[in-house]
């Protein structure tokens, strides 16, 4: 080639390629991952429970994942790529019943994660008294008064190991009718909720 002095400035007859405003080709973000869940704290509560935090633990979780509960959007907390937290109101928790957990990452990328179930259990009746307590051999058929708490309007009864018609008054009171012939012989008869 040849070699020409222009200004003080040698020129060797080269090109300059400019690419565009944008500093050249771009290179598309990079994907999100998927999200996965392993466990659940607290796993169950109690129908019936307050308010609580339940926490997800995980992968792949971001400060934008989103969280639904039974199917409705919880505000979630990013705690670390391992952790995030919502809160769970009583009325989530007032019906007994098994309810789907899942996180979704935003795109690009992401998605829903697998689904894991937090259980809300039915509490544990428990019995406090008996009205009446007792009965005489030969008895008419007469209206057995059990008190206690946790009485469901689902709650069945047993009395002396056989099932008996329960009406519920409430929460704390339940009645079954006992006939003559469940009061025909003397003996002490064990009344389950």
């Amino acid at each position: 080639r040849k070699k020409q002095i222009l200004g003080g400035v040698l020129a060797l007859g080269a090109r300059l390629a400019i690419s565009g405003c944008d500093g050249g080709s771009s290179s598309p973000p990079p994907s999100n991952p998927v999200p996965s869940i392993t466990s659940l704290s607290p796993s169950s509560a109690t129908a019936g429970a307050g308010g609580r935090t339940l926490t997800i633990n995980g992968t792949n979780f971001l400060s934008g994942s989103t969280v639904t509960y039974n199917n409705v959007a919880h505000a979630a907390t990013f705690v670390s790529s391992t952790q995030l937290t919502i809160s769970l109101s009583a009325s989530d928790q007032a019906t007994a019943g098994s309810f789907s957990v899942v996180v979704t990452n935003p795109s690009p990328g992401g998605g829903a994660s697998n689904s894991v179930n937090f259980a809300v259990n039915n509490p544990v009746p428990t019995i406090a008294r008996l009205s009446p307590a007792s009965a005489m051999v030969g008895a008419a058929a007469q209206m057995l008064t059990i008190n206690g708490t946790n009485f469901l309007s689902g709650s069945t009864v047993t009395f002396n190991n056989l099932a008996s018609v329960a009406t519920f008054v409430s929460s704390t009171q339940l009645t079954i009718s006992l006939s003559a012939s469940d009061q025909a012989t003397a003996g002490s008869y064990p009344v389950v909720v």
